[in-house]
């Protein structure tokens, strides 16, 4: 955001103000006209429209606080309502990812708020720079506010999974549901590089498959962990369904496997093979519970050109 104020346009028809700044910067007409369109009275640049819009940015911007604060105090109930389990990694992970978009929000919020301070104590008359600074201001607290709003919603979320062992249970199973969706899409990939592949959706299934396998240890890891909660919560969920389920999509990513393996030719091998192993190698070496971003960037850095997450 700008921090440098031009030309006061205050009194100026909007013709003669759209016409001054683009005189005077590479801005583009219509965006410098859609933008002074906030601060006008009867097609002229005032400053009591600018003013109102100050106003009106700054009360955005305090519905961006509110929802700052009340997330601040959701991770710290959720902070307490965690302490009996915190020993738990899979608890920790996850307050931690929790506890990192709060102080994210934070930040980006106190960013904002500088610059709406700026354009308030600046005395420049109304400029274009300060409108579109508080354009901007209102853009980003309004993001600022939905994700204050998102975290504090799984911050609740949090809590009942913490309290309550059906809804730990239902999430695992929402996760598998997904493993299973992936694990379909894998075996038509794989039988599709059988058919009539080459190298690059070999070694994209490949790789696939090296971040499903390490998707069901990461799911069975967490199964264990749920299995053995360390505190007594409501709940009494069929443990040994989940457990057969992930069993079976084993098996089936470990078919994937052996499907991709006769089906590779020497030439793929030598094109992309290199890659695959080291996929291969660093998810290997991950343990649970996984942190996905990174495992997506490994990916992202050694799929081939055009393949998609």
């Amino acid at each position: 955001m700008s921090r440098v104020h031009g030309r006061d346009l205050t009194g100026r028809p909007i013709a003669d103000a759209v016409d001054t700044v683009v005189s005077g910067s590479d801005a583009e007409r219509e965006t410098v006209r859609h933008t002074l369109d906030r601060v006008l009275e009867d097609g002229v640049v005032t400053a009591a429209a600018f003013e109102d819009t100050v106003g009106q940015t700054a009360k955005v911007l305090a519905t961006a606080e509110t929802r700052a604060e009340l997330a601040r105090t959701a991770l710290e109930e959720a902070r307490t309502t965690a302490e009996p389990v915190t020993e738990v990694s899979l608890v920790r992970t996850r307050l931690d990812s929790l506890a990192a978009t709060v102080d994210s929000v934070e930040e980006d919020l106190a960013a904002v708020q500088r610059t709406l301070g700026s354009v308030m104590g600046q005395d420049d008359g109304v400029t274009y720079e300060a409108v579109r600074d508080l354009r901007e201001v209102h853009e980003e607290a309004t993001g600022v506010q939905h994700r204050a709003d998102e975290v504090q919603v799984a911050l609740e979320e949090f809590e009942t999974w913490v309290n309550n062992e059906d809804e730990r249970a239902a999430t695992l199973r929402g996760d598998v549901d997904d493993l299973a969706t992936a694990v379909d899409a894998l075996e038509g990939a794989a039988e599709d590089v059988a058919a009539d592949g080459d190298a690059a959706t070999w070694a994209d299934a490949a790789m696939q498959h090296a971040s499903l396998a390490l998707l069901v240890a990461d799911l069975r890891a967490e199964l264990d962990t749920l299995r053995s909660w360390p505190v007594a919560t409501d709940g009494n969920p069929d443990w040994d369904a989940v457990a057969g389920r992930l069993d079976t999509l084993e098996d089936r990513v470990t078919d994937v496997a052996e499907t991709l393996e006769r089906a590779c030719q020497p030439a793929w091998q030598d094109r992309y093979g290199a890659s695959v192993d080291a996929v291969q190698q660093v998810l290997a070496d991950r343990e649970p519970p996984v942190d996905w971003a990174a495992v997506h960037s490994v990916l992202d850095v050694h799929r081939p050109a055009g393949a998609t997450t």
